[in-house]
């Protein structure tokens, strides 16, 4: 189930797509484990002494144990780069998804058209393949998006949009095209730690957007860097959402993910009725995209304003900036007003008719509540409303004192 909170933080182009390797899974691009076994046969076709035999062993073990970061620094060891290089580029040429199956190639295609039209506020990958530049090439249809590379200085820029439709896009551990591949430890200590580029630049990211990962094994890096923000601020960072298979391992880490990381898990099925594994994905993906028909549609009720009026009326007085907003708008600020603490959840507001018997303005319930939320971002706008995040109770709507005082 997709909370409704997430559904309209991805409508207002308040949240990131962090994909991995499970969103590409479907074309036949290899997973992580999938690529280093593959890397360690084409290793094995490069020994030529004793020594690099030894290091092969090495790697052997250590995907036994599940430790690729080791497992790579070994095959790095005996392949030269330009090879290892050429390696990875065959695992993940856009020519696996052209031989995969005239069904698999049909539900990559989907995905990938529903990634790019949902109202994200940017898409990232740790992915080398070229998928989502195909994607964003075929159907993204509101310009060209800004694209950077972990590598790249231009990170820096990338969260200042000239405009709030602006997408961007990242890939964050290289490309096929680029080279440069994120894929052992040395390099991820290199990304992530001896160069500050990219761990500055999760960081501003976590604390300004929602990430949702989608396909991801939620890596260590990522994790100590949401673990820390958590640390340092006492839990009060944008949420995450991660969607994940609804099996023992992430059943048993998902309160920790909330506590630690402030990710919550969106726990799923990975058979659905019949469907192929992991279908979930793209139900998920296939709803993401609704938010972007369905907000434009509720945005063309007139309860918006144009950046210009919002300036003219944050510049008004309060008193003139509420005899500006209409009965309707009105009407659900006193609403909210009525609430201790002068302060409430959407939820509290759909249902405070049911709760506390209060009559509302005949034409304020007859507003579904999607067209109330949309009213609410229009009074956080004008600045007669703030929007507070609550850790026990999600966002809190919060009229400001000076609005108390003018609403008396």
């Amino acid at each position: 189930m997709i909370p409704n909170q997430l559904r309209r933080r991805v409508e207002l182009g308040q949240c990131v797509a962090f994909v991995g390797a499970g969103f590409s899974a479907v074309a036949g691009m290899p997973s992580w484990g999938q690529l280093i076994n593959r890397l360690l046969e084409s290793a094995r076709d490069a020994q030529v002494n004793e020594s690099q035999s030894v290091l092969i062993e090495g790697a052997e073990i250590a995907i036994q144990h599940r430790n690729y970061s080791m497992a790579v620094k070994q095959i790095e060891q005996v392949m030269n780069p330009a090879d290892l290089d050429q390696a990875i580029a065959r695992e993940f040429s856009m020519d696996i998804f052209h031989r995969s199956s005239q069904a698999d190639q049909t539900r990559m295609i989907d995905r990938l058209k529903h990634l790019v039209s949902a109202p994200w506020a940017g898409i990232i990958t740790t992915n080398y393949d070229e998928l989502v530049e195909h994607g964003l090439g075929r159907f993204y249809t509101n310009g060209h998006p800004s694209r950077s590379e972990g590598n790249d200085v231009r990170l820096g820029k990338v969260l200042s949009k000239e405009a709030a439709t602006d997408l961007f896009f990242v890939k964050l551990h290289g490309s096929i095209q680029g080279g440069k591949y994120v894929l052992g430890t040395e390099e991820y200590d290199r990304t992530y730690i001896n160069t500050p580029q990219v761990g500055t630049f999760m960081r501003s990211l976590m604390m300004r957007y929602h990430l949702v990962f989608i396909g991801c094994s939620l890596e260590d890096e990522i994790l100590r860097i949401r673990r820390s923000l958590c640390s340092d601020f006492s839990g009060h960072i944008p949420t995450a959402y991660a969607l994940l298979a609804d099996d023992v391992d992430n059943r048993a880490r998902q309160h920790w993910l909330k506590e630690s990381a402030q990710i919550e898990s969106l726990l799923f099925d990975t058979e659905s009725g019949g469907q192929p594994a992991y279908w979930a994905v793209d139900l998920f993906l296939a709803e993401m995209a609704k938010l972007a028909r369905s907000g434009k549609s509720e945005r063309s009720h007139g309860q918006g304003l144009s950046p210009i009026s919002v300036k003219l009326l944050k510049a008004m007085a309060i008193d003139e900036r509420i005899s500006q907003i209409g009965q309707i708008n009105l009407d659900l600020l006193q609403l909210i007003n009525s609430f201790p603490d002068h302060a409430a959840t959407q939820s509290q507001i759909d249902s405070i008719e049911e709760q506390h018997q209060i009559d509302l303005n005949t034409t304020l319930s007859s507003l579904s509540s999607a067209e109330r939320f949309y009213r609410i971002m229009y009074l956080i706008a004008i600045g007669l409303l703030t929007e507070l995040e609550s850790a026990d109770t999600g966002t809190l709507y919060s009229i400001p004192s000076e609005v108390v005082l003018a609403l008396r």
